[in-house]
């Protein structure tokens, strides 16, 4: 078994794909899209696991989707590039437990307030509605610094309770750059607490009666997604006085996280 550094170009990346990925796991066109963004926005970084391996016999063991990533990107990449592997060091590729995005972001000397909550909610105001998109560390830590105050606003305004998921802070979060601050922090008190001046208090309860009773946090993306919708709706409504005693799930986001 040896190696060889070289450059992979978008021609050879198909070339291999294309006479030697014939015996491979089906690819995740999510990772595919992720990788070719870092590629071509600089983000990508050479490592000692980011690299290319080919079985004795030439078949493609580890690479298919950083190579499906430099033909999406048409972006030129330098990988160290493994040939002659046994067929049995199938069983240790990627099969080791992966490092957690914050813990990513701390060893790779990232900012130390970005925590596994601060990260979910990251996600969450990131994920574009029918496209759910795979994000890398380096685009989440970049979204973070440049949404600080925003998010930090929604994490010391919502301590962690049954009513409170990433959904509804990334709601907090993207309403901070349209609402009244104040009013805001009295909306995270109320779905928090569950206590809240009548009758406006009750454009708030009848979410967290919602959230509660239909376990709307725990659920998957599409719930996930509704419940991000529903409470911007009742941050709306609170905001404006206005008090609604069913909560409707909105056709689209109220609030859009600026560029």
């Amino acid at each position: 078994m040896h190696y060889e550094m070289m450059t992979v170009t978008p021609e050879l990346a198909q070339r291999w794909l294309e006479a030697k990925n014939t015996r491979n796991r089906n690819i995740s066109w999510r990772k595919v899209d992720a990788y070719a963004n870092d590629m071509q926005s600089g983000r990508w970084h050479a490592t000692h696991q980011n690299a290319i391996a080919f079985y004795k016999d030439g078949n493609l063991a580890d690479g298919q989707h950083r190579l499906s990533a430099i033909v999406k990107s048409s972006v030129s990449v330098e990988f160290m590039v493994w040939f002659g592997l046994d067929d049995k060091a199938a069983y240790g590729i990627d099969a080791h437990k992966m490092r957690a995005t914050q813990d990513q972001i701390k060893i790779a000397g990232g900012s130390e307030w970005i925590t596994k909550d601060i990260v979910a909610c990251a996600r969450a105001m990131m994920v574009k509605e029918k496209q759910i998109r795979l994000v890398t560390p380096q685009q989440i830590t970049e979204f973070c610094e440049k949404h600080k105050d925003a998010i930090v606003f929604s994490h010391l305004n919502l301590p962690k309770t049954v009513s409170v998921s990433a959904p509804v802070r990334a709601a907090v979060a993207a309403a901070f750059y349209y609402e009244d601050r104040d009013l805001l922090s009295d909306w995270c008190s109320i779905i928090a607490s569950g206590v809240g001046a009548i009758p406006l208090s009750k454009t708030v309860l009848v979410l967290r009666e919602r959230i509660i009773r239909d376990n709307l946090g725990g659920g998957g993306t599409v719930a996930r997604q509704a419940l991000n919708k529903m409470a911007m709706r009742s941050i709306q409504a609170y905001c404006a006085g206005q008090v609604i005693s069913r909560i409707v799930e909105p056709k689209e986001r109220i609030y859009e996280i600026p560029a």
